[in-house]
């Protein structure tokens, strides 16, 4: 697991750590207790980790920054923790839909799950995880939410899900995005929504409801004209 340089914030270390090494290694050593699994690495070099689904790459420019970047941080290690803890990999890809954009959303609900179930476990690790979706929306949010195509529309059925997963309060710009899509978005029903919540501890269940989900949103005849053009517009919030 690898998160790109360009999503990761200037990092000034805590006032309880006073070097940078100290910080990695309470970074490695907090996740591996969250994952239950004491052979989970966390990568802090320029070396790449592809193909190591026990390693998580992570280069941290400890630089000036404001307040919030620790948890944001924090976030990243805690999402990749949680996964192991929460996600069986091979039941995920067994049920995976083909469509390009099917198989973006399928992922991204995959992730709400996850991050729901260790929210409800562990109070200080959704403070993280909220941390590094904010980071995350507020990088990359508004290339995306602007144009009024079948992806825009599936941008706004995951922040749907995820309020309801969460219970949490989206940003306003989110909201408002929300909002331009309030018509398709009520065809599919709250009922459909709260279905995918109560089915949220049990990955098969709630995966197969995902699939109904995104059925439902009719994405078929768009993603067989845009291709891959629909993966360059997705815009990753988890």
């Amino acid at each position: 697991m690898n998160f790109p340089p360009d999503l990761l914030p200037p990092v000034s270390l805590p006032a309880t750590c006073p070097s940078r090494e100290l910080f990695e290694r309470s970074l490695e050593s907090t996740s591996r207790a969250l994952a239950g699994d004491a052979e989970l690495q966390i990568n802090f070099s320029a070396e790449r980790t592809d193909g190591d689904s026990k390693a998580m790459h992570l280069t941290l420019p400890i630089e000036n920054p404001a307040e919030g970047q620790i948890a944001t941080v924090r976030g990243m290690c805690d999402a990749f923790a949680m996964r192991i803890c929460y996600h069986d990999p091979d039941l995920h890809l067994s049920l995976a839909p083909a469509g390009p954009l099917s198989l973006a959303i399928y992922n991204e609900l995959e992730d709400l799950r996850i991050e729901t179930c260790a929210s409800r476990a562990m109070s200080g690790v959704a403070v993280n995880l909220s941390a590094l979706f904010e980071y995350k929306f507020g990088l990359r949010g508004l290339n995306v939410l602007g144009t009024d195509t079948a992806t825009s529309q599936a941008n706004a059925f995951v922040l749907t899900a995820r309020a309801a997963l969460l219970g949490k309060p989206l940003p306003e710009t989110a909201q408002r995005f929300i909002h331009r899509w309030q018509d398709e978005l009520t065809r599919l029903g709250a009922g459909d929504i709260e279905t995918l919540c109560a089915a949220s501890a049990n990955q098969a269940e709630y995966a197969r409801q995902s699939l109904r989900l995104i059925e439902r949103l009719e994405l078929r005849s768009e993603e067989r004209r845009v291709g891959k053009e629909c993966r360059s517009r997705w815009a990753p919030y988890h």
